[in-house]
């Protein structure tokens, strides 16, 4: 980044101009106050330059540096106006600060996390940090000697939202974009304003107050801003705002561009929370993703267009079949191509009350055409029980009269021979099925339809023919009178008492 301005509301606007070296190293900073109006200037300002060795430390007037490359001075013109002195333990991990009158000492836990800070000067504390895992880098709830607790409540997003201290209602934390906490609400429906606003800091963090609130700068990430100057705690290390650097040298090799830059010099679109690594797309990749998302763009739509021809054709085949099947059902209904081979047979019912059940055959064979020829065929003649026959008797009626069926057909071959007993009787619910039978087979023929429509004509002859028996039968539990359907269509040959 080279350059910011600051221009909130429209009226004061602060701007910065950055110079940087081929690694990253900030050169130089200008800062230009607003111009007439509160507008932002376009030239002039204060500049503040660095300088660097091929380790990449700085070496501004006063600097110090330990043997392992860490920052244990730093002169007031870098730090925020007055000297900062930094000690540390033998893993990098910061074990002291001293800013003007104030002093942090750290003390670590076993996964090196800051366990407790202790507080000496113009503010005297000493503050106990609790974590919810072995794993967590961030303390839930941090605890005082004198009983005091704080608890950070997270969100969903597990960024920080509300500090509740001791029992005492909640406060919301509200967060800018960019993570930085700008304002304080209460947890109440009927507030319209915010509780406090906080002061935004500038893009590398440097804070707009003396006294900056401990969570703001990249605080709805719990990064704690530790001394009023803006040094603030990031992670394995600590970080300088006005320099946009750190004090250690990255835990992590190639966590940045150098081993004490940050983000890269871009503040705004990347951070380091962890101060171990920081993530950047490299120009390369940026390129080729965008190449990539364009053909996985097109490649996108190709799919859906291909899904809507799909449907399309699907669409028309399945419009096209039921054409074909109402024009089928039209044509049976019609009776147009089924009556090829022979006459029309149908069973008539007779009425619930009558005890004879007649046959009659409209045929224009061996008379005259379109004149019709009644015969009463012989049939098996038996009365009905009455309704206060009991069932055992029904029962009796049916075994007898299947049984002298039974003796008949033995004595005849020829099916042409079995007379009256060519009609069978339903004691068995043969009717029913032979019903059900016959749906399934219309089901089969509209298929075989499409393919043969002669062998569909004989099939539906034959479903019509089985289907007026198999009502018939069930509806009068009395013999076929010559019909045999299950025969007819071939699904069981033998006939079956």
């Amino acid at each position: 980044m080279t350059q910011a301005t600051n221009n909130v509301g429209g009226e004061n606007c602060i701007t910065h101009v950055y110079a940087y070296d081929e690694e990253t190293n900030r050169l130089s900073l200008t800062t230009r106050a607003p111009g007439t109006g509160g507008i932002c200037a376009s030239e002039g300002g204060e500049v503040q330059n660095h300088t660097y060795d091929p380790a990449n430390r700085l070496t501004d007037t006063t600097t110090k540096y330990d043997s392992f490359g860490n920052t244990t001075e730093l002169p007031a013109a870098d730090a925020g106006g007055t000297v900062l002195t930094s000690t540390y333990y033998q893993n990098n991990k910061v074990a002291s600060q001293t800013q003007g009158t104030q002093t942090l000492g750290y003390q670590l836990d076993p996964a090196s996390r800051t366990r407790e800070i202790v507080s000496t000067g113009k503010v005297t504390a000493t503050e106990i940090q609790h974590y919810t895992s072995p794993s967590a880098n961030t303390p839930a709830w941090t605890g005082e000697l004198s009983t005091n607790y704080t608890r950070y409540i997270t969100g969903i997003s597990g960024t920080l939202i509300a500090i509740q201290h001791n029992s005492e209602k909640p406060v919301l934390q509200l967060a800018n974009l960019h993570g930085d906490n700008i304002a304080t609400a209460t947890d109440s429906e009927t507030v319209t304003e915010p509780a406090s606003t906080i002061a935004e800091a500038s893009e590398y963090g440097i804070p707009a107050t003396e006294t900056p609130a401990k969570y703001s700068w990249l605080g709805a990430h719990e990064i704690p801003t530790t001394l009023p100057s803006g040094v603030t705690t990031m992670g394995a290390r600590t970080y300088i705002p006005q320099l946009g650097r750190f004090l250690q040298t990255d835990p992590r090799p190639g966590g940045s561009a150098n081993t004490y830059a940050y983000t890269y010099g871009d503040p705004v679109n990347t951070n380091d929370l962890t101060g171990e690594w920081t993530f950047q797309t490299p120009a390369w990749l940026q390129t080729a993703n965008k190449g990539w998302g364009a053909r996985e763009e097109q490649a996108q739509l190709a799919r859906e267009q291909a899904a809507r021809e799909e449907a399309e054709r699907l669409a028309a085949k399945a419009a096209a079949e039921a054409q074909a099947y109402a024009a089928m059902l039209a044509e049976a209904s019609a009776g147009e191509g089924l009556n090829e081979e022979g006459p029309e047979e149908e069973w008539e019912e007779e009425s619930e009350e009558g005890a004879e059940y007649t046959a009659y055959r409209h045929s224009s064979a061996g008379g005259k055409p379109g004149t019709q020829e009644a015969h009463v065929e012989e049939g098996l003649l038996y009365q009905q029980l009455g309704k206060s026959a009991s069932e055992g008797q029904a029962a009796q009626e049916r075994t007898n009269l299947a049984a002298l069926c039974q003796s008949e057909l033995k004595s005849h071959a020829e099916p042409s021979q079995h007379g009256a007993c060519a009609r069978y009787v339903d004691v068995f619910g043969i009717g029913k099925a032979v019903s059900k039978a016959a749906k399934w087979v219309w089901k089969a023929a509209k298929k075989v339809y499409k393919s043969t429509l002669r062998k569909v004509n004989t099939v539906v002859k034959a479903i019509r023919y089985a289907y007026n028996c198999g009502k018939a039968i069930g509806s009068h539990e009395r013999g076929y009178g010559g019909c045999d359907p299950l025969t007819f269509v071939g699904i069981n040959p033998e006939p079956a008492y």
